[in-house]
């Protein structure tokens, strides 16, 4: 039991690893109920617990509308576990999302947000054309050319091959 318990951790590890929170979440309480005792198993189990619940929040809060809690939420998710690079650079191109709807939009920061996702995955696709569309509605002619670029970077992308599809969901 205890072994399963430790391949349940490294798997759960491996998969909010990889921004999966919701199967982190469930091989973590897979291996509690065969390890209840395990203290690396506790301790993964609350941080994911605790970034999934903030993650909630920011989406509950951009659902509702509230752009600048949303933000706010998102940028506490981040904080929690700035190692998780799958999951921050979805949530750095969320904030981007969020900073567009705001009244004004916020496209310069929205910028931002995207140049931080894109660092941390350089090729993430939706981040460069959320990018490529603030700089584009930002319109002055070194945001036009930035966007030209983006949309080229993600073209290049499309013809390599299997990466993070434009259009999947954050």
């Amino acid at each position: 039991a205890a072994n399963d318990a430790s391949l349940l951790c490294i798997r759960a590890r491996c998969l909010y690893a990889k921004g999966d929170l919701d199967n982190a979440l469930r091989h973590c309480k897979q291996a509690m109920r065969s390890d209840p005792d395990n203290t690396e198993i506790k301790a993964i189990l609350r941080k994911v617990k605790d970034v999934e619940a903030t993650k909630a929040a920011g989406t509950a809060a951009y659902s509702a509308g509230d752009y600048d809690l949303a933000v706010e939420e998102w940028t506490k998710c981040i904080a929690l576990d700035t190692n998780a690079t799958a999951l921050n650079s979805k949530l750095w191109c969320n904030c981007a999302n969020a900073r567009t709807k705001m009244d004004p939009p916020q496209h310069e920061a929205a910028v931002r947000d995207c140049d931080k996702a894109i660092r941390l995955d350089p090729n993430f696709q939706k981040a460069f054309l959320r990018r490529a569309e603030s700089n584009l509605t930002i319109g002055d002619k070194p945001c036009i050319m930035k966007a030209i670029n983006d949309y080229e970077r993600v073209a290049e992308l499309q013809q390599r091959g299997p990466t993070r599809e434009a259009s999947a969901d954050i």
